[in-house]
């Protein structure tokens, strides 16, 4: 069964618990009844801050006086999936490692590690 709709202006707006935490959207419409603009704030959005903080917290574990120690990567990654399981499906490369670049205070790579 289909109900007739009249295309019109119009707002709508949801906040659900998803499974990687609260995803928020909203939508609005012109007076045909098309897209006009939509806007999401999704749970990576959201856990952003904290997820750098414990990446940030589990590699200054695993970096001492310019070493690296092993398990550094490994650290990283369980830090990032803590907050955002499917993250690591959601940005699979060729080679399905992430590659991860250690950075010394003028910007310049002193270390790949993947």
């Amino acid at each position: 069964m289909r109900v007739k709709v009249k295309p019109k202006a119009g707002e709508g707006i949801g906040i659900v618990e998803a499974p990687r935490g609260t995803l928020a959207h909203r939508y609005t419409l012109t007076r045909t009844g098309r897209l006009k603009e939509i806007k999401m704030i999704i749970p990576t959005q959201v856990n952003n801050a904290a997820i750098n903080m414990s990446v940030k917290d589990a590699a200054s574990k695993f970096i001492k006086n310019g070493v690296i120690k092993p398990r550094l990567l490994n650290s990283v990654e369980m830090m990032i999936r803590a907050y955002d399981p499917c993250i690591k499906c959601a940005t699979r490369s060729i080679t399905d490692r992430i590659i991860m670049e250690i950075i010394d205070q003028e910007g310049k790579i002193i270390r790949r590690i993947s």
